[in-house]
């Protein structure tokens, strides 16, 4: 009988041995761990992606089939295995199975580096540098009001700021907090951000392309404060994991609630780029007191934009804690709108004290606000740009640079400041608005337009976008076309009585006089609030002041003060008065004008107060600019620049663009140098119909008949019933009868219910006569 029988597991070993396979098998894994965890010491030492570490493990894993099988064949203290065909084959087909699996599971994995560094100008030349996340590694996160206690509503907002401040230190995380999402709840039904369902909360979250975002509950239990929050996938709403803790105050369990999310998240690790992580308490204050008035006070500047009415609950924090640094910063900015600037520089002198208590980032604006605040607006400048340098996963230093970019008239960084905010959070999409508005003033049209389309496409609820692209339209001399859009803004907000009056205008600008002016009535009647209907019965004045409908006008304007008066200082009031007076002369009311800028003048406010007084002496330039007399127009203008500059403003920023100034030299009799100012602001910025005419009447007075024809005829493509350019023209064709009477028809037409004082219509009556016209021909 055969003595043959399967071999023993003890038999087995000994010929895995004898041909070194369990010897090469320690030393693989042995050397592989080593690896891996050289790898994993890379990675975090030198910002490298994680995912390298899971791809070397799987690596050493996948290769060890080939080794194991090379070992072999090798022997070891066995007779050698010749490596035959069939031996190649398997470690090629080895080979080629771990390339897919590595490549298939990790062809979605970002591999590149977790970090990079950024470099700005220091105040005094030197290189500052800073470790940034790269975008691959961010990750989005919000957080929601919780719901709190009734008698304790600034619980649950103190919670969730805790919390997002929190995570804001983070150079991995891009944080919402509840200001973020402020606007679009309050248009849902929800003002106070208290309250917001879980499906309202996913539906905000998937439009910000947030990775997760936080919701949940606080309450008070005999431990201290208890925090219940569900943290939630911001694409799928589906549920990632809970977090139930309980612990002595709301900042302290806000600030392990804070490591929670940042451990379910997965950071990365990256010492280069580990900022200082303070705990939520420090950051913010520890006490009760402090933190339920500075809660108080940031819901109502952040969440309600009530600036005045933050500043109290601001100062009491301040009092309360002295070395709540944040609470001092935010101080300063009702003081500062207050015009108490010596508060305000005593508010960020107690933060610089105790700016340990910031974050990186929060200091870096201390530096701006202090340089703002010391009226030292170059070096200001110069530390925002470093701040948003250095922080370019940050929206808040590039919101604030552009807006003082555009003030500055540096308009290519506000574009710039506004793409990238647009890019870091596709949800801010008032960024769209910004940008657009800074493209018109590079006189890039088409630009604008793409902003705009943007917005509307991304707020399909809302006019503004739509009525940017209207404006875009007319500039672009496609009145239907603009029209077109804001009867899409009035489905869009029914409601809103400012997009009705924009497109009484804009009906109006075409000669669709009834259908203009109807739209401007159901304008005033549709405005709730005061501010509304004095908005409303301003856009309808005029209207029909252009139309020379005085006694309509004058009552539009009555009722316009009125409404002013319930919401307007004195001051502001005479101003505004001053603003029309201009429009009336050519009514024939020049002791009314003249009387307007007098009262503006001599109000005790207005003298006192330099920017007021220099916007009243504009407001006597534009009168005396409609009285014909340039010469003390142009004094007026000279002595308002003198005020302004010693207020750091410039007559733009006054109001007083250099259309004011050209028409000021057109009454003084000096055209060639208005015509200079005219065709250099039509240059650089998107003029309308109105720039146009007015730049063709200059021309004419100049001499330059052909240049005036063309400009004048650009003025009526960009709006066809424009009667003042009609008129303009009807004056320049003078030796072509026939074409000089249908432009005063045209003119005339609009004119036709103008009061008898209206002097323009009584030129163009009376150059139809002298051409030989007995009526009006359209």
């Amino acid at each position: 009988m055969s003595d043959l029988h399967a071999p023993s597991s003890g038999d087995l070993l000994d010929r895995l041995s004898q041909r070194g396979l369990l010897k090469t098998a320690g030393v693989y894994v042995g050397s592989a761990t080593s690896a891996v965890l050289f790898v994993n010491f890379l990675t975090q030492h030198y910002g490298l992606s994680p995912h390298l570490v899971d791809a070397a493990m799987w690596l050493a894993l996948l290769a060890l089939p080939s080794v194991l099988l090379t070992a072999y064949c090798r022997g070891g203290a066995a007779p050698r295995v010749q490596m035959r065909k069939p031996h190649k084959m398997a470690l090629g087909t080895n080979g080629i199975l771990a390339a897919a699996v590595l490549g298939v599971g990790f062809a979605d994995k970002p591999m590149g580096p977790v970090s990079r560094t950024v470099v700005a100008e220091g105040a005094d030349g030197e290189r500052v540098e800073r470790v940034v996340a790269t975008e691959a590694f961010r990750k989005r996160v919000g957080a929601f009001y919780l719901d709190g206690p009734d008698d304790e509503p600034w619980l649950g907002r103190a919670a969730a700021y805790g919390i997002g401040f929190d995570l804001d230190q983070s150079p991995f995380l891009t944080v919402e907090t509840p200001d973020d999402f402020a606007e679009r709840l309050r248009r849902a039904g929800y003002p106070d951000g208290a309250g917001v369902p879980l499906a309202l909360a996913h539906k905000e979250a998937a439009r910000a392309r947030l990775d997760v975002f936080v919701t949940g509950t606080v309450s008070r239990v005999e431990e201290g404060v208890r925090l219940a929050l569900r943290l939630t996938d911001g694409e799928t709403g589906r549920e990632v994991d809970t977090f139930d803790e309980t612990g002595r105050s709301v900042l302290d369990v806000a600030d392990h609630a804070a490591t929670w999310i940042r451990d379910e998240l997965d950071l990365p690790a990256d010492r280069r780029a580990d900022a200082a992580d303070l705990p939520a308490p420090e950051l913010l204050t520890s006490d009760d007191g402090a933190l339920e008035a500075w809660t108080t006070g940031f819901h109502l500047l952040s969440y309600d934009q009530d600036v005045a009415a933050a500043a109290p609950h601001f100062a009491q924090a301040a009092e309360a804690n002295p070395s709540f640094a944040l609470a001092h910063i935010l101080l300063s900015m009702p003081q500062m709108q207050a015009g108490d600037m010596a508060g305000a520089q005593a508010s960020l002198a107690a933060a610089r004290q105790h700016d340990y208590r910031l974050s990186e980032s929060n200091r870096h604006a201390l530096v701006f606000n202090e340089l703002f605040m010391s009226q030292r607006p170059d070096e200001a400048y110069a530390a925002l740009k470093r701040w948003a340098e250095l922080f370019p996963e940050r929206t808040d230093p590039r919101t604030i640079l552009a807006m003082i970019a555009l003030n500055r008239g540096d308009y290519g960084v506000a574009v710039t400041a506004y793409e990238e905010i647009i890019a870091l959070d596709p949800g801010e999409t008032e960024a769209h608005l910004q940008a657009a508005s800074a493209r018109l003033m590079q006189n890039r049209l088409a630009a604008a337009e793409a902003h705009y389309q943007a917005f509307a496409d991304a707020e399909p609820g809302r006019a503004d976008g739509l009525r940017g692209l209207a404006h875009v339209k007319r500039l672009q001399g496609e009145p239907e076309a603009a029209i077109e859009a804001l009867r899409q803004a009035t489905l869009a907000e029914p409601d809103n009585p400012a997009v009705v009056s924009a497109l009484g205008g804009a009906l109006v600008g075409v000669g669709r006089l009834e259908d203009g002016l109807g739209a401007y009535d159901r304008a005033v009647s549709m405005a709730k609030t005061p501010s509304e209907r004095a908005a409303a019965l301003r856009a309808r004045a005029e209207e029909v002041l252009s139309l020379g409908r005085t006694a309509a006008a004058l009552a539009d304007l009555d009722a316009h003060w009125a409404e002013q008066a319930t919401t307007t200082d004195a001051a502001s009031l005479a101003l505004a008065k001053a603003d029309v007076a201009s429009h009336l002369v050519e009514h024939g009311l020049e002791a009314q004008a003249d009387a307007a800028v007098a009262a503006a003048q001599g109000h005790p406010a207005v003298q006192q107060i330099p920017i007021f007084t220099a916007v009243a002496l504009i407001h006597e330039a534009s009168v005396a600019t409609a009285e014909g007399d340039g010469p003390r127009a142009l004094a007026a203008i000279e002595r308002a620049a003198t005020e302004g500059a010693a207020q750091g403003l410039d007559l733009e920023k006054l109001g007083a663009g250099p259309v004011l100034r050209a028409d000021a030299l057109v009454a003084a009799g000096r055209a060639a140098e208005a015509v200079a100012v005219y065709e250099a602001l039509v240059e650089e910025k998107p003029s309308g119909s109105g720039t146009w005419r007015r730049l063709g009447e200059a021309q004419a007075a100049a001499g330059d008949q052909a240049g005036a024809q063309k400009s004048l005829d650009r003025a009526l493509r960009l709006m066809p019933a424009n009667p003042k350019a009609h008129l303009a023209l009807a004056r320049l064709l003078r030796d072509r009868p026939a074409d000089a009477r249908r432009h005063l028809g045209a003119a005339l037409a609009a004119w036709s219910e103008a009061d008898a004082g209206f002097r323009p219509a009584q030129e163009a009556r009376a150059l139809l006569r002298q051409l030989g016209g007995t009526r009006i021909a359209a």
